[in-house]
């Protein structure tokens, strides 16, 4: 599928919603009133999967008094590069849905309530005051290409329109690799180092960030951007993403 041009996608965006009725955002079901997005069934399991507490480092849903010093008991041990974490939600089946079909079968319209959602996750934030940009984490060309978009490249311009910041193209991923689909904690890890690059031209010195992605698993991709964000002088770098898988038995 080609890639068009932002402004063109605007248009197109514009004249289908004139022409065919808005779908619901969840199940594609028509729905009545311009301003709503979802149908009152996938809005009860959308309420319900962003409603969850989770933990502000690992990003695990959590229970009450669960979280100590910002961090749960089963991440108390783990390292993680990044200064802080917010999400949406957990990785449900509703919201796994939504994801695939985002990612993976042209229902790029998801691109501004994920967005968006991912935009209010940071400004409930306590660091939201000192980010001065968000960084998307890059795909390789031949992603994009068979996509037809940049899927988190989309999310993070959209966050950053309702945030008031800069979307900021500070990585890059020369090197495809190997899928991280069904790799244990240990091998994603060595799967993605090196993987990451900054950009030509790119300074963060100094800087505090925010990198965006759709779905974290074990930390493995989000820890390596971040890694090469704070070698190049970043002073901190947080992360914000739709949502976390907590089994490694993942497609994403």
């Amino acid at each position: 599928m080609a890639s068009f041009p932002g402004s063109v996608r605007v248009l197109i965006r514009g004249v289908a919603d004139a022409v065919f009725p808005p779908a619901c955002f969840g199940c594609r079901a028509a729905i009545l009133g311009a301003a709503q997005h979802w149908c009152d069934a996938c809005l009860q399991m959308w309420l319900a999967a962003t409603g969850r507490a989770y933990c502000p480092t690992c990003g695990r849903g959590v229970g009450p008094y669960e979280v100590i010093d910002r961090r749960c008991g089963r991440c108390s041990g783990e390292r993680f590069a990044h200064d802080g974490l917010v999400r949406v939600a957990g990785y449900e089946p509703f919201v796994r849905s939504l994801v695939r079909q985002y990612k993976f079968a042209g229902q790029q319209r998801l691109d501004r309530p994920l967005g968006e959602c991912i935009a209010a996750a940071i400004e409930s934030a306590p660091w939201r005051g000192a980010i001065e940009a968000l960084v998307p984490v890059p795909s390789h060309w031949t992603v994009r290409w068979q996509r037809g978009f940049f899927s988190t490249g989309a999310l993070t311009a959209q966050a950053a329109r309702v945030l008031g910041l800069e979307s900021l193209p500070l990585l890059v991923r020369p090197k495809r690799g190997r899928s991280q689909i069904g790799l244990p904690q240990t091998e994603r890890c060595k799967n993605v180092r090196g993987n990451f690059h900054l950009a030509r031209g790119a300074n963060v010195e100094g800087r505090t960030l925010c990198v965006i992605d759709d779905v974290m698993v074990t930390g493995a991709t989000l820890n390596e951007n971040v890694r090469v964000l704070k070698q190049a002088g970043a002073k901190a770098v947080h992360v914000a993403i739709i949502a976390k898988v907590d089994s490694t038995a993942t497609d994403v």
